[in-house]
């Protein structure tokens, strides 16, 4: 793919082009990146592992880095990268339409504001 097409949380869309890849990444920048400042999502693919019982499980990881402006306590601001990163483990055989039902539980969880608050952002587990 030479680039990727995703939504912003206003429903716009919002492109990344393709940098690079090596043997099992590949790099996409979005309009936003530059020496300073990140802006760009990471695919990773690991081939699974067939033992004599099993076939094993493909994992992938979808990484998302944004450079965002945080206060330090002495009063400044920097530009630090905030990272959302979705990994997966899916045993070879499992029918896409299960593993499709596990995406939309865990979007569910990312598009409810108290749950994403209180992980990401108090750092609480319990609701």
């Amino acid at each position: 793919m030479s680039q990727l097409t995703l939504k912003n949380a206003a429903g716009e869309a919002v492109t990344y082009d393709f940098l690079n890849n090596t043997a099992n990444s590949t790099s996409y920048i979005g309009t936003e990146h530059s020496d300073l400042q990140a802006d760009l999502i990471v695919l990773t693919s690991v081939n699974p592992t067939r033992r004599a019982t099993d076939y094993g499980n493909r994992r992938g990881k979808s990484n998302l880095q944004r450079g965002i402006v945080a206060e330090t306590p002495i009063g400044d601001s920097v530009v630090k990268n905030a990272k959302l990163e979705v990994s997966s483990s899916v045993p070879v055989g499992m029918p896409f339409a299960e593993f499709k039902e596990f995406c939309a539980r865990q979007a569910a969880f990312l598009m409810n504001d108290e749950y994403c608050e209180h992980l990401f952002m108090q750092g609480r587990t319990e609701q």
